[in-house]
């Protein structure tokens, strides 16, 4: 298994919770968390070209940059 993202709201007390059936059920299936890849309780995190603060997503500036960069073709036959 690559990565897991598990995203809570809620009450701290809650999400503890959350998180401790999510390491027993990973625990009972044999998977091993990597501690120098394991982050828990964070407000903030950058995947997959976005970046998630408290309430919103929000697409990161240098990937929106590069969509909007894109030089687009009316040849057809480069499209092919």
């Amino acid at each position: 298994m690559a990565d897991i993202l598990v995203v809570t709201k809620g009450d701290k007390e809650g999400n503890k919770n959350e998180l401790s059936e999510v390491l027993f059920i990973l625990e009972n299936a044999q998977y091993r968390l990597r501690s120098t890849k394991a982050v828990m309780f964070i407000s903030e995190i950058e995947w997959m070209g976005h970046r998630k603060v408290e309430n919103s997503i929000r697409p990161l500036q240098d990937k929106q940059e590069a969509i909007l960069e894109l030089k687009y073709t009316k040849n057809q036959r480069k499209l092919k």
